[in-house]
């Protein structure tokens, strides 16, 4: 599947998904932008540098992420 359409079904399913917040939303844009798996700590790295986030935060946006198939 093409990279474009996948954006596309992804921006569609977050449209449709509730409880999405900044910060989940912020953590699956960083996962969407990497080409590769992306883990949980790399997450972090990345968000700590916009001052958002602390371990816990991650995972439970991760876990929300997987419970809504995004």
């Amino acid at each position: 599947m093409k990279k474009t359409t996948q954006r596309k079904q992804l921006q569609q399913k977050c449209a449709e998904t509730t409880g999405l917040t900044p910060i989940r939303k912020r953590v699956l844009e960083l996962i969407v932008q990497h080409n590769q798996a992306v883990t949980a700590y790399e997450l972090l790295r990345l968000l700590r540098q916009e001052r958002i986030a602390e371990p816990p935060t991650i995972y439970r946006a991760l876990s929300f992420l997987l419970q809504k198939g995004l």
